[in-house]
């Protein structure tokens, strides 16, 4: 039986294979589910718009306390947890099914633009500023793309593998212990392509989640230390003022500026105790060059 691999149970549907019926059946059902996802969320986000409009409209007056007037026009608090959840939601779902059904991808982009315009009018129109959130939802989310990048690829095996389609027989797996359902799926001209895709995908994210990162840094610390000691024969700051190697000006000094040395020299009048005066240039304000470093 091909569906050995399953266990009993878990999938108990009469549908064996993603044949028309499914597709009519199942998929319209997935299509129109996907519709909502898409599109509640968003709404239910840019509703607490007029939603705190009305509220800050009827209760202004009725709030007794200064503090209970501020906090009625604070607004609400945005949960990103849940803007998060319905993100994965939307994202798993169109990454399983949308090698089979192709205009999930089309949900996709509807989602996400909307979702871009109404968690902006409901940042900047409804709610309160945020607090300062951590990398952990944001990272948690990102390292879970690579498992949805997977799923994808193994649904791609599956829908390509029709019944249907040319055979494509791979020598590594005509004597192995594999289930008839995976093998009848893999050998198939559509999904054999998509399967070595599969293997070279999660080779890669093996290697970059064990061995691969302490290879490259120790790489990096390698060249970079050779770079590093052939910098090391770059003359110095001073050096290179005396050579006369540096471009521009040598100093941060304005008073050492020539564009700038007329400003700071003036006749300045000196008046005696006696009501003599005594005429005299003086550069810097009075000050010395030693002072002004």
């Amino acid at each position: 039986d091909s569906f050995d691999i399953i266990p009993p149970g878990l999938l108990p549907g009469t549908m064996k294979d993603t044949d028309s019926q499914w597709y009519a059946i199942v998929g319209s059902i997935i299509v129109s589910q996907s519709i909502s996802a898409a599109l509640v969320p968003n709404l239910v986000q840019v509703a607490k718009w007029p939603k705190e409009f009305l509220k800050t409209y009827l209760l202004k007056n009725r709030q007794y306390t200064q503090r209970q007037l501020n906090r009625l026009f604070e607004g609400s608090e945005i949960e990103l947890s849940k803007r998060y959840g319905a993100m994965l939601n939307i994202t798993f779902v169109i990454l399983t099914y949308s090698p089979g059904i192709p205009v999930m991808y089309f949900f996709g982009i509807v989602f996400y633009v909307s979702a871009y315009w109404c968690d902006k009018i409901c940042l900047l129109k409804a709610c309160k500023k945020p607090p300062q959130y951590d990398q952990k939802l944001a990272l948690l989310t990102t390292n879970l793309m690579s498992l949805g990048m997977a799923i994808h690829l193994m649904f791609s095996v599956f829908f390509f593998g029709y019944p249907d389609a040319r055979t494509f027989p791979i020598p590594l797996l005509s004597g192995s212990n594999i289930p008839d359902l995976i093998r009848g799926k893999v050998n198939r001209e559509p999904s054999a392509a998509v399967f070595f895709v599969l293997l070279t995908y999660v080779g890669i994210e093996l290697a970059g989640r064990t061995f691969a990162p302490p290879l490259l840094k120790s790489l990096y610390k390698r060249f970079a230390a050779e770079e590093e000691e052939i910098k090391e024969g770059n003359p110095t700051f001073f050096e290179a003022q005396d050579n006369q190697e540096i471009s521009g000006l040598d100093t941060y000094n304005i008073k050492k500026n020539p564009r700038y040395r007329d400003a700071f020299s003036s006749d300045i009048v000196e008046v005696d105790d006696d009501g003599g005066s005594d005429e005299s240039e003086v550069d810097d304000f009075g000050l010395d060059d030693d002072d002004s470093d």
